[in-house]
């Protein structure tokens, strides 16, 4: 059903979308045992991040999937911004 009005929603009373109640905090884990091998290596290796290989598979993947040449893993938005020209002052904005 397409939800046109306030009214369709089912915080205004218009019925669900999903049969069973969505949980924002709940992750979709897929293969646990795929997921804790992964976990495990990535503790074995003792490389989490700074360009370790799940980094880089997390990097390749996503500028696959987004149709881009080059995709940057970052930690969050302040750190993005101060890589990106928008957060060094004096550097065009491309």
């Amino acid at each position: 059903m397409t939800k046109t009005r306030l009214d369709d929603l089912p915080v205004f009373g218009g019925p669900p979308s999903f049969a069973e109640q969505q949980h924002v905090g709940r992750p979709n884990l897929g293969a646990r045992a795929k997921l804790l091998e992964r976990l495990n290596d990535a503790l074995d290796r003792c490389r989490l991040t700074n360009h370790g290989p799940y980094e880089q598979e997390f990097e390749r993947r996503s500028a696959a999937m987004l149709g881009v040449k080059h995709c940057l893993a970052i930690c969050n938005a302040t750190v993005a911004l101060s890589r990106s020209p928008f957060g060094r002052p004096g550097l065009p904005a491309k």
